[in-house]
């Protein structure tokens, strides 16, 4: 299972806070300490971020969507989160 362990969030979107995983079917969303949004897309290998932003608050959120890539940064300028996310399927 595709995962980012623990990563930490900036200000804007960044390689080290995507993940991509062609075919997935579900991502699990893990977010601690402070709020994120969060952006899909679709394509492989190129990726095209289709989506609008998702605001999420610290906790846990499971989604089922059949996306290739998903995307964190964080919600407050200055104020960096931790997130895991699992990606299931791909």
């Amino acid at each position: 299972m595709p995962a980012l362990n623990n990563v930490t969030t900036a200000d804007g979107y960044t390689d080290a806070t995507t993940l991509r995983c062609a075919g997935t079917r579900r991502f699990l969303l893990h977010v601690r300490n402070a709020a994120i949004y969060y952006q899909l897309g679709t394509g492989w290998p190129a990726t095209s971020w289709e989506f609008d932003e998702r605001f999420v608050p610290p906790g846990t959120l499971g989604r089922a969507l059949a996306v290739d890539a998903i995307r964190v940064r964080s919600a407050a300028v200055g104020v960096p989160a931790q997130v895991t996310i699992d990606a299931v399927g791909g």
